[in-house]
């Protein structure tokens, strides 16, 4: 804020002479200035005074009897360093001059020029220091506003732990300081199970609420060299430290869990929450920060899905598969973007005359080396990727390609019919039935020749969309089949309630022989007659099993016993040679 002709100033002056300080006091009412003022005349009172009177300008006589000028303005200067400091003085050399300003004087005034001189002199260094404070007031407010910025730019606004910009500079120093032969640093990733439920019982704004209580606990564990971290929503990091790690690992580890032992308390409300909890040690020099949290991601999903059950730490067999499936990954992305994706069909037979009466379009992927991918490979990865659902639709068009083509003489075969397998999100779709029964009447192909094969858990019974696709689709002559029945849900309300033709038993319940096993595969082969479904043995190898399934009333079967998945000519030349 400038200064106003009604603001008082301090002036301090070092001076001997009362005269002349009657002169200059006059000079400077006589120009309006509004001040207090007081004079000393020796050294030790001039540092007294800077002291207690807190001047806001000094004027300086330089040639006193009890102290040189240049140390009284290297006193000032030292004192009180943005107080401007005028010199006023009767006589003074260049040189004298040249010092005096080099240490630190604002200005001078001799005194036979004091009546049209002081004045001016005064306002322009009171202006300098008004213009200086302004800066440093800009300056410090400019480093508060720096400062929010920053913790804003770094840290969750909810929770106010730091986000992921943070927490990856923090876990990039931490890696730089890693011993592998003495590790002492643990990341943890910590997902809290069902959050949006609580979003949707409850509100946001009690899950927010929760999301702090959260952060509060997970901080009360926190040490002074541990990092507590959130990347949004209801995944929290934690970085700790320990000297002994590796054996007391597992205390870091109870500190975590019981942070959820209790139910928080929010509005009144009383919460259980449980967590996953995934954890990687810091032993490896080179490492980045961004497989750090990918190591950990992969060791808390691996809770969430079930496969480890509270928590779990990234070891090397982890690590190696979550490598592999990445390495899946990018190989689909490439295939697909490459169009090596093609069938391939693997014939079912009656197993009474081995006559074959249809066959299974099977997905395979061709490999940048002309071999074939593990469908157990490949199949997971396009799940992951999303993109299972237009692969399965890709595949309906080009069988409906092949069948109204070069395979339409199968067609013509009495009885026989091709099936292909749907996912439940296309089953979720609330037209998908009448689109492909479109693309099959336009293909001039029957709909009594189709068979359309999914798991037990897509079925959703709940779900009217599924409920009406599938009963259109049968209304219409296609035949709905259940794949791999036994190995999903296992749920009899498939069999009882859906609107079901074929249950296809997965070969875990028909290789090996065990007695247990074929107790179960007795038992469903039996239900399945009953509720007058066709009943199809998936994965016979061995003459063995087929005379196992025949015996228990089981009328079809598909395996290797019978033929692996081939291109369609082979396909054609088999149904030759079977009849």
């Amino acid at each position: 804020m400038k200064r106003t002709e009604r603001q008082t100033i301090r002036i301090l002056s070092l001076e001997d002479s009362e005269l002349d300080e009657e002169l200059i006091i006059r000079a400077l009412r006589h120009g309006g200035l509004s001040f207090v003022s007081q004079r000393v005349e020796t050294g030790a009172d001039f540092a007294q005074a800077i002291k207690e009177f807190h001047p806001d300008l000094i004027l300086l006589d330089c040639k006193l009897p009890t102290i040189d000028g240049t140390q009284a303005l290297e006193m000032a200067v030292n004192l009180c360093p943005e107080v401007p400091v005028i010199i006023v003085t009767g006589t003074v050399g260049e040189d004298m001059l040249i010092e005096l300003m080099r240490t630190g004087a604002t200005d001078f005034v001799l005194k036979d020029r004091i009546s049209e001189r002081l004045l001016p002199a005064v306002n322009r260094a009171m202006q300098e220091i008004e213009n200086l404070r302004a800066r440093h007031l800009a300056e410090e407010q400019g480093t508060q506003l720096n400062k929010e910025l920053r913790q804003l730019a770094t840290h969750d606004p909810l929770t106010g732990a730091a986000n992921r910009t943070l927490m990856m500079e923090i876990l990039k120093k931490a890696v730089q300081e890693t011993d592998p032969l003495n590790p002492s640093r643990v990341f943890f990733y910590i997902d809290l199970n069902r959050f949006k439920n609580i979003n949707d019982n409850y509100g946001h704004q009690l899950g927010d609420q929760l999301l702090v209580q959260v952060t509060r606990r997970l901080d009360s564990i926190r040490r002074a060299n541990d990092h507590l971290g959130n990347f949004g929503g209801d995944k929290f990091f934690l970085l700790m430290e320990e000297a002994n790690l590796k054996e007391n690992l597992q205390l870091l580890i109870n500190q975590i869990k019981g942070c959820f032992y209790q139910p928080f308390s929010v509005k009144g409300y009383k919460i259980p929450v449980t967590a996953s909890i995934g954890g990687v040690l810091l032993n490896t020099l080179g490492i980045t920060p961004s497989d750090l949290l990918l190591h950990a991601e992969e060791a808390m999903r691996l809770v969430k899905s079930g496969v480890h059950k509270g928590f779990c730490m990234a070891d090397e067999v982890i690590i190696s598969e979550m490598k592999h499936r990445n390495e899946i990954d990018q190989k689909m992305a490439k295939a697909i973007e490459s169009n090596r994706l093609f069938l391939a069909f693997q014939p079912i037979v009656e197993l009474e005359s081995g006559k074959v009466i249809g066959a299974e379009a099977l997905l395979r992927c061709r490999d940048t080396d002309g071999t074939i991918m593990s469908a157990a490979d490949f199949i997971p990865s396009l799940e992951r990727s999303n993109q299972l659902s237009p692969v399965d639709e890709w595949v309906f068009s080009e069988l409906i390609h092949l069948y109204s083509g070069i395979a339409k003489p199968l067609l013509e075969i009495p009885g026989y019919r091709f099936s292909f397998n749907v996912t439940s999100s296309l089953l979720t779709t609330a037209d998908y039935a009448e689109k492909i029964l479109l693309k099959i009447k336009t293909a001039g192909i029957s709909p009594h020749s189709v068979i359309l094969e999914t798991l037990e858990g897509s079925f959703l019974p709940n779900n009217e969309t599924v409920q009406k696709n599938l009963a259109l689709l049968r209304n219409e002559g296609v035949r709905i089949a259940v794949d791999d029945f036994g190995t999903g849900y296992s749920n009899m309300q498939y069999l009882f309630n859906m609107p079901i033709d074929i249950v296809k038993i997965d070969k875990t319940f028909i290789s090996g022989g065990n007695g247990k096993r074929h107790a179960i595969l007795s038992a469903m082969v039996s239900i399945a007659k009953n509720l007058r479904y066709e009943v199809i043995g998936e994965g016979v190898e061995m003459e063995a099993e087929a005379e196992a399934l025949k015996a228990l009333g089981c009328k079809y079967a598909q395996g290797y016993l019978y033929g692996k998945a081939m291109p369609l000519e082979d396909l054609a030349a088999f149904i030759r040679d079977h009849g």
